[in-house]
């Protein structure tokens, strides 16, 4: 602001409440979030799906390839298969590591992809398929022997798509039987907490287009249930979260903007979520470090060609936003992971105006207690 001479004491005022008001405003959007570099194939690049953990000093998050964290460096590993893609990770142990995702063949017919890391490289496992159209979204374990992976699956009988969970009881993976719903439906997101207590999520298309309803399914031990959410339009589930038997966290999309469901043992509700101002915003991955800290991710735009990262977080009583660093033109956030500690990843990709297109994203803060 250029001060003219004829300045007076009153405008003076005037002047430093606005200027103490636009630096409270820069105040307010500091962000907690760093990026952070990591390594990538220069031709291929790499976009980051998932991430998981076991501890802060074994992180790994995958997508188009892998890469990990031992608590100083991200170290890239290759993953098997061309044309691979990870969507979903679950770390044991650092010598226990799973990846569930999915390649196309030259017929463009969806296959599995189930991965192994001992501790010394990624290996192929052998996953159910019956050759018609198979993906693998998420996965979870509660040991080496007990590890659930969900995704959806062809069903050439009904000419649509199905709900599609498998089981890894430490020597095979095995398909599982769930209820058949009419239309398409497609899982997203699956979170362990017990043998008898696991939970999916995702949502029904009609025609092919995200129009249908969010939904959720549930397995006591001996069967899977469909469990009825609250109802929102044009809506899906993408992540699922739980740490007890009243309490689970759903997160999504309705009508192109922020989703949140909480299951107290006897219903789904929404919870309210804010969003931006622009006409987008939805929400894909989240961490659930406590009941009482949850962190979502996803992106928000008007443009499409502007993408910018969105974060909220749940401190126990409502859902805020996180102001977020832009890296590239169009970011996007896929994932979470976090600690008490207060260390949280987040994992994605931004776009890039030159070869290679996909660039990993990672966001990492000390301050997400």
């Amino acid at each position: 602001m250029r001060l003219r001479p004829s300045f007076q004491p009153r405008t003076m005022v005037l002047w430093v409440v606005m200027l103490l008001a636009t630096c409270a405003t820069v105040a307010a959007q500091t962000s907690i979030w760093h990026p952070v570099q990591v390594p990538f194939p220069q031709r291929a690049g790499n976009l980051l799906a998932a991430i998981d953990a076991d501890s802060p000093t074994d992180v790994w998050a995958v997508g188009l390839s892998a890469l990990h964290f031992d608590g100083n460096t991200w170290t890239p590993l290759a993953i098997r298969g061309t044309g691979v893609t990870l969507n979903g990770v679950t770390v044991i142990s650092a010598a226990d590591v799973w990846g569930a995702g999915e390649f196309q063949d030259q017929g463009g017919i969806v296959h599995p992809s189930l991965q192994h890391f001992d501790g010394t490289r990624w290996v192929s496992v052998a996953s159910f398929d019956p050759g018609a159209g198979l993906s693998l979204s998420a996965i979870d374990a509660i040991s080496s022997t007990d590890v659930w992976a969900a995704g959806w699956i062809v069903d050439v009988a009904c000419d649509c798509i199905q709900d599609f969970v498998e089981h890894w009881n430490g020597s095979k993976w095995v398909a599982l039987s769930v209820p058949f719903l009419s239309g398409s439906h497609f899982l997203q997101g699956i979170v362990a907490r017990s043998s008898s207590d696991i939970w999916v999520v995702g949502y029904q298309s009609l025609n092919g287009e995200l129009d249908g309803q969010a939904e959720t399914m549930h397995w006591n031990g001996t069967a899977w249930s469909v469990v009825t959410v609250q109802s929102a339009p044009r809506s899906r589930f993408n992540a699922v979260a739980a740490f007890a038997a009243n309490d689970v966290w759903a997160i999504g999309i309705t009508n192109q903007t922020t989703l949140a469901q909480h299951w107290d043992g006897a219903s789904w509700k929404t919870v309210s979520t804010p969003s931006t101002s622009d006409v987008n915003n939805n929400l894909f991955g989240m961490a659930g470090i406590a009941s009482n800290n949850l962190w979502a991710v996803g992106q928000h735009y008007s443009d499409s060609a502007s993408i910018k990262p969105l974060i909220l977080h749940w401190d126990g009583t409502q859902w805020t936003l996180s102001n977020a660093p832009l890296v590239g033109k169009s970011d996007t956030l896929f994932d979470a992971v976090g600690f008490a500690s207060g260390e949280v990843w987040l994992a994605g990709t931004w776009i890039n105006n030159k070869l290679p297109i996909f660039k990993p994203l990672i966001l990492f803060t000390n301050q997400g207690q």
